[in-house]
């Protein structure tokens, strides 16, 4: 299972303190825009309770996703829980306002991470503290209703008037908004990629392979400053072999055209 820690509402969720998961919104609703308030945002060590090990969760008061004051960096907090053994882990990642992938940092999760928690919250710190942040919106796709059942379209509505379609059966995002008081409609290709990995069946290949059919977007933050959208795509793992990745790696970022 993977959530994308959402800036919709500012309630206790488990591993979030100041952030709520995302919940399904219908397919007429519209995702608000969240205060554009500039605050500072920090993590903290979340201490290890009887249903989940040491992690790491927003501090009170601190909403992800969120973007600096300067519009150059976008900072997305992701909670995951591992296929089979569902090993519980936070990640944050930092893009720049081109979409690019920048730094990452992961507390908690079935492999070894890079440093202690304490050591990973202090590096997020660090970097957060540079500056102050502004939320950005985000949701949970619905399934849009009368399309084909072997296609899945979903959609996002956020209330700057931006409209997100992804249809699984082209590949195809389509964006529509209103400009100068006329309607858009585009539509731009969306690589959804790989939501899991298998070994290899030969024994001689040591090499992991990407497994799991995409078909619709999960999670979607919007920054309509950079017109980056981020989207957790979901879909089906394919059998047991496949093992799901993520989502602070499945996440698709997309220039909006």
């Amino acid at each position: 299972m993977t959530r994308l820690v959402a800036a919709v509402a500012m309630v206790m969720t488990g591993t979030g303190v100041a952030a709520a998961e995302t919940e399904p919104l219908p397919c007429n609703a519209v995702a608000p825009m969240p205060d554009a308030t500039l605050r500072d945002l920090r993590v903290a060590v979340a201490p290890a309770t009887d249903r989940r090990p040491v992690g790491m969760t927003a501090t009170p008061g601190s909403v992800f996703p969120a973007i600096s004051a300067d519009g150059e960096t976008i900072a997305l907090l992701f909670l995951d829980a591992e296929d089979y053994v569902e090993a519980s882990s936070e990640t944050v990642v930092f893009f720049r306002a081109n979409g690019e992938r920048g730094a990452s940092f992961r507390v908690g999760g079935p492999t070894p991470a890079a440093a202690p928690p304490a050591t990973v919250v202090a590096r997020v710190n660090a970097r957060l503290a540079k500056t102050t942040w502004r939320a950005l919106p985000t949701a949970s796709g619905c399934e849009v209703p009368g399309t084909a059942s072997e296609d899945t379209h979903t959609q996002v509505k956020f209330a700057d008037g931006h409209t997100f379609t992804y249809d699984e059966g082209t590949g195809h995002l389509t964006t529509e908004d209103v400009v100068l008081g006329q309607p858009r409609v585009r539509s731009q290709r969306l690589g959804l990629g790989w939501l899991g990995w298998s070994d290899g069946w030969d024994a001689n290949d040591k090499t992991r392979h990407g497994c799991g059919d995409a078909r619709a977007i999960d999670d979607v933050t919007w920054s309509p400053t950079t017109r980056l959208l981020f989207a957790v795509p979901r879909g089906r793992m394919g059998g047991d072999s496949c093992i799901g990745n993520p989502s602070a790696e499945t996440v698709v970022v997309a220039k909006i055209l």
